[in-house]
């Protein structure tokens, strides 16, 4: 195992509480960082979630920095967070359904298109990132957000979305009891587009990992699924995180086991 992938599992397991602070004129800022609830690659850095806060790691120079509206940032409460290698920035997610692109100079761009349209439930429920697109899981479809322009590029109205994957020139959404796609050289906004991957098989999240979409069962468990559309049960461990780099290693596990 790389010391990348070492790390990565370290704050996965065992951040909880952090003594970061931050230096406001006259005033400390002490953010909440417990649990992180996303870590993320992204070149030399690890970007981490904790209590809805941003700050990121240096593994070579353990140099942390910390991020919020003070230094930068549009807004606060975050919800998802997802690398753009294409673009060279991170993706932010707020919980009012803004989004900031956080890029690696440090330079932020603002797209509050989302947060300010006319969708009734704005709630985010996961974040997935393949090329230069985001695709947004949310209450009552997937936004699709073209990250080169900063702009919003579709809405597919398909239900409640828990999660989303790009796998096999599809685009995959975990909706209710089951997992529903469409191909995307079709018009995806037409709902008669869409297929039933499978029944009764819903996920928190979705990776691809060595050819294969992995799915973070609803109720516990790991799901492998092929092109074909078959899946099987690879592990029935209820699982709290889902990760991979698509290639090298398909991280997974609980409060106690990896």
């Amino acid at each position: 195992m790389t010391r990348r992938r070492l790390l990565l599992l370290s704050l996965q397991l065992f951040l909880t509480v952090l003594p970061l602070s931050a230096r406001l004129g006259d005033w400390t800022v002490y953010p909440a960082y417990k649990e992180a609830t996303r870590n993320v690659v992204a070149g030399e850095w690890i970007y981490s979630l904790s209590s809805t806060n941003l700050f990121r790691y240096h593994p070579e120079t353990e140099e942390v920095q910390l991020f919020s509206r003070q230094n930068g940032l549009s807004d606060s409460g975050i919800s998802q967070i997802a690398y753009c290698r294409a673009e060279g920035c991170l993706v932010i997610v707020y919980t009012n359904a803004n989004i900031d692109f956080l890029y690696d100079d440090g330079s932020v761009v603002n797209l509050p298109g989302l947060m300010n349209s006319q969708l009734t439930d704005k709630q985010v429920n996961n974040l997935a990132v393949e090329g230069s697109r985001a695709y947004i899981a949310m209450t009552q479809g997937v936004e699709v957000v073209n990250v080169a322009d900063a702009t919003l590029e579709n809405f597919y109205a398909v239900g409640n979305v828990r999660s989303t994957a790009i796998y096999a020139d599809r685009l995959y959404a975990s909706v209710a009891d089951s997992l529903v796609y469409g191909e995307l050289q079709a018009n995806l906004l037409d709902r008669s587009n869409w297929h039933t991957a499978a029944t009764n098989l819903a996920g928190t999240n979705m990776v691809v990992f060595r050819d294969f979409l992995y799915l973070q069962g609803w109720g516990g468990g790991l799901f492998r699924i092929g092109r074909d559309n078959q899946w099987v049960l690879v592990n029935a461990q209820f699982l709290y995180y889902l990760n991979t780099d698509g290639s090298s290693y398909l991280l997974c596990g609980n409060a106690s086991r990896v």
